[in-house]
């Protein structure tokens, strides 16, 4: 998320794991806060659970660009997820893990 924000980025989504699962809320928390201390807006149509797959990622990535068209970067949970951002053809869209 620094990263992401040193960038440039400011409509950074989110794909996060399943939140019942440890370790999907605190990247969930991660994301939020970074937002809210860059003095960003967090919404809840700026991210999207996934399940750790790559065919999940993919869903998400999809509902994404219906509600969040505004988005210049995905910060996703886990390495599958963010495989399937990169696939989607995100010509100036960052994937971050």
């Amino acid at each position: 998320m620094a990263h992401l924000l040193e960038q440039g980025y400011r409509n950074i989504a989110h794909i996060s794991g399943p939140l019942e699962m440890v370790g999907s809320s605190p990247a969930k928390s991660c994301w939020n806060d970074f937002l809210q201390e860059a003095g960003l807006e967090v919404c809840e149509n700026h991210w999207v659970e996934g399940n750790w797959s790559s065919a999940s990622g993919s869903e998400a990535i999809e509902k994404l660009f219906q509600q969040y068209s505004q988005m210049d970067a995905v910060f996703a949970a886990n390495d599958q997820m963010a495989i399937s951002v990169i696939q989607a053809g995100l010509p100036e869209k960052s994937a971050h893990t």
